[in-house]
């Protein structure tokens, strides 16, 4: 049933409150219904919005089935990889987290002035079964859902350079906030302009720094192992180019750069590569699905070749896809892989938390407490987690200061969050109210952020990251990841 029956004498349009007049929009309805409400214009009224299949999972539960509740809700997108077993739900439960401290009944202050928070997390996996999207047709279509149809004030994610290339892209003109844990790209530093100001603000953030830092880590790790000769196997995209290019500037040696398209193209590689000389060979794979990939098929090459085999005796380098467990419980029981972990040959440079720090303590316990969870510093959770506080940062200053919840008004106030004059602030329960006064007052913060500092620069708006270098040690009848 239309809501502008259900309202009796309203309009659907925000134009008129006593007669019908057609709703020619999705914002019309959302500006006379509230957050839930979308146009149908086939009837010309304002219909309940319908979850869209890619999008169903949310919070809190009852968010599309109480409507009246959570007219006033401001909503919150995410975008992350729900593949089973390798997709990103620790990013998802950490999100979310965010989101359900700020809302915490126990909190007088709890959301601003009364008026909730929701997230919506939306999907854009192959593996999705109900259509045959690929990647980047999903992440274009949720990405124009949540942004034209839902009207969400900000989104948290997506998780790749690829994704978040795409997702920029098709709300480029809306200008929401997008606000990536795990997007390094390079090119991604000036995809909203070469320079930020107050008054025209940069779209894309992250919590993340750019992999112009990695590729130098890397190429010092290199340089340290003597390495001269090196192999840069890399995925053709933004990511991989744009990191293969900056070891390269940075490695002294020789270092030859060899992209692939596809997962499937992989094997091959490692096959051809087994009968060159190099000294070291780094692997920059964009998912998991890729990593595991390259590590079963230099497997398969120790078991034919034993010992003598190359990927048995010379040093590998990985990217940040590496870091997660989901690669060893994928390959461990494949042929030669065992005997490929027991070599101490591997290596993986990725973004971490600084784990000894009360921030990302705190967020810990909370994911333990809420999810029965404990994430590691290096899955790139503490970054989501920051990732979707600085939304609900963002619309608070637009809430107090600008009275107008737009993408422009909400990422000028991430860009009073890094004030070194300014009171510190943990990301948490207790900053959530400190920031919320002190943006009342019109005055900047500076976070403390539970992935570590997040000084964004007032010109760039980008921030720096600490990283960590992972290897595989023995763990009972598996292996895990060990810091350096």
């Amino acid at each position: 049933m239309a809501l502008a029956t259900l309202a009796g004498a309203v309009s659907c349009s925000a134009a008129s409150a006593v007669d019908f007049e057609r709703c020619t929009s999705n914002a019309e309805c959302r500006a006379g219904f509230g957050q839930l409400s979308q146009c149908n214009l086939d009837t010309g009224l304002c219909d309940q919005l319908e979850v869209h299949p890619r999008c169903e999972s949310y919070y809190p539960p009852d968010l599309f089935s109480n409507v009246e509740t959570h007219k006033d809700t401001i909503i919150i997108g995410s975008m992350f990889d729900q593949t089973p077993e390798v997709g990103d739900d620790l990013l998802i439960k950490a999100a979310e987290l965010a989101v359900i401290v700020a809302n915490d009944p126990d909190n007088e202050e709890r959301g601003v002035d009364g008026r909730l928070f929701g997230i919506v997390h939306c999907r854009y996996d192959e593996a999705f079964e109900a259509d045959s999207l690929s990647e980047d047709e999903a992440t274009r279509e949720i990405a124009d859902w949540l942004g034209n149809t839902l009207g969400a004030a900000a989104i948290v994610g997506p998780g790749t350079s690829s994704t978040a290339t795409a997702t920029f892209e098709t709300l480029q003109d809306l200008r929401v906030p997008i606000i990536s844990p795990s997007a390094t790209s390079e090119a991604l530093s000036t995809i909203d302009g070469v320079t930020k100001t107050d008054a025209n603000p940069g779209q894309f953030w992250r919590t993340v720094g750019s992999d112009n830092t990695t590729g130098t880590v890397m190429a010092d790790l290199l340089e340290g192992n003597n390495s001269q000769t090196v192999k840069v196997v890399h995925v053709n995209d933004s990511y991989g180019n744009g990191l293969a290019s900056a070891l390269s500037d940075a490695f002294s040696g020789d270092a030859e750069l060899i992209s692939y398209a596809g997962e499937s193209t992989i094997a091959n590689i490692v096959i051809s590569l087994a009968s060159e000389p190099w000294d070291e060979l780094v692997f920059i794979g964009a998912s998991v699905n890729e990593v595991t990939a390259f590590i079963t098929a230099a497997g398969i090459q120790i078991n034919s070749n034993g010992m003598a085999s190359p990927y048995a005796t010379r040093r590998l380098l990985f990217a940040d896809a590496a870091a997660n467990s989901s690669v060893i419980d994928q390959t461990v029981d494949s042929l030669g892989v065992r005997d490929l972990f027991d070599t101490d040959n591997i290596r993986v440079v990725v973004p971490s938390a600084v784990e000894s720090s009360n921030a990302f303590s705190l967020f810990l316990t909370k994911m333990s407490t809420e999810f029965q969870v404990s994430p590691g510093a290096e899955s790139y959770s503490a970054q989501t987690y920051d990732a979707a506080w600085l939304a609900l940062y963002g619309i608070a200053w637009a809430y107090y200061q600008e009275q107008d919840l737009t993408g422009p008004n909400i990422s000028r106030g991430l860009r009073k969050l890094s004030d070194k004059t300014a009171e510190e602030v943990v990301v948490d329960s207790l900053g959530w109210t400190t920031v919320k006064e002190a943006f009342r007052r019109g005055e900047s913060v500076d976070i403390n952020a539970s992935s570590g500092a997040l000084d964004y620069d007032p010109s760039t708006e980008e921030t720096l990251t600490s990283l960590a270098v992972k290897r595989i040690v023995p763990s009972g009848d598996s292996y895990t990841f060990e810091t350096e």
